[in-house]
């Protein structure tokens, strides 16, 4: 069974002459979440403690390749093999029979369940000596198949293949997934940094959260936008603000990354204004004027113009964008109020 199993995985991402090492980075990453559950039970979903351990994964073997740190991509094309099986969303079982491949993670989880590992493969994972085995199997196939890619064979004795999934200096491969050569940037947005404990080597907390803070709690206290361009940092400001609601502790990382969302006490974060169900907008806005809850709203300057332009009511009228886009957003704040 062993030998079957290994035949299958040395084949996996090999098109030919090229080699795509996602799948294998894939299948390393369920290992680690059905360790974690303790092999209890062959299911794995697409969220976080998945996509964190291929995330990390690929950070410290891929970094400095050409390739895209998509888990979404071998999630769900493992489907050929035969201990990967897709469990589809209820009523989506013809859909997912019909689609040959996946636009991006939202596709995948609209779509699909989970994936279910076999039994027989679940069996091995169990035993501790076979599972070693796999995985140092696996990670010899990682590095010849990108030595291929790459022609060097002096790769092969990189340190990050020691024959251990868990690899050297986990703080390097924190800082490589910081960065990319392509598109793909995901590491570095607030959403992720949350659930990362290396986050808080790194992070400066930033003297304006005690004051938001205060300005949230105090009963006369007012509603607080904060607004900038993309990449500001606004996002990180409220993820250290909703620690400081919580009582959590500045370095502690979070289970899960923020809702769009969450509510504490009588103090709501909207984490993304870009994000919220544009349909909900009069509730919204009914919530901020009628001022029972106090609100922290994150929002990029396009989105929150945008919002005040199709409900100027709230707002003082049209007069208010300009006064945004001259002085800020403290006079458009009292006007809420």
């Amino acid at each position: 069974m062993m030998e079957t199993f290994k035949q299958e995985i040395r084949a996996l991402g090999w098109r030919g002459n090229s080699f795509n090492p996602h799948k294998m980075l894939a299948l390393l990453s369920a290992i680690q979440v059905l360790e974690k559950q303790n092999f209890s039970i062959g299911k794995i979903f697409f969220e976080e403690p998945f996509k964190r351990a291929f995330s990390d994964l690929f950070a410290e073997i891929l970094a400095n390749t050409k390739s895209s740190c998509r888990a979404h991509t071998p999630f769900f094309h493992l489907r050929t093999s035969s201990f990967w099986k897709l469990v589809p969303k209820e009523g989506k079982e013809l859909e997912l029979e019909s689609t040959e491949t996946i636009g991006g993670p939202g596709a995948l989880s609209a779509l699909v369940d989970y994936a279910l590992i076999s039994d027989s493969l679940l069996d091995v994972f169990k035993n501790d000596a076979m599972r070693k085995d796999i995985v140092s199997f696996i990670v010899g196939c990682l590095k010849d198949g990108i030595a291929t890619n790459l022609n060097d064979k002096s790769f092969e004795e990189s340190p990050e293949f020691m024959g251990s999934v868990s690899f050297t200096n986990p703080f390097v491969g924190y800082l490589n997934s910081l960065q990319r050569s392509g598109g793909s940037n995901e590491n570095a947005l607030a959403e992720s940094q949350a659930c990362n404990a290396q986050f808080a080597s790194i992070h400066v907390a930033h003297p304006l959260s005690d004051l938001i803070y205060e300005e949230l709690r105090v009963p006369n206290g007012r509603h607080v936008i904060l607004t900038g361009h993309a990449g500001d940092g606004k996002s990180t400001l409220a993820l250290q603000i909703y620690k400081l609601l919580n009582g959590f502790a500045s370095d502690a990382p979070l289970e899960h990354p923020p809702r769009i969302r969450e509510n504490v006490g009588s103090i709501s974060i909207i984490k993304d204004l870009s994000e919220r169900d544009k349909n909900e907008d009069s509730a919204l806005l009914r919530e901020l004027v009628g001022n029972e809850r106090r609100f922290l709203l994150v929002s990029n300057t396009g989105t929150l113009l945008d919002l005040i332009k199709y409900h100027p009511e709230h707002f003082g009228g049209d007069r208010a964008q300009r006064r945004l886009l001259q002085r800020g957003s403290e006079e458009i704040t009292s006007d809420l109020i």
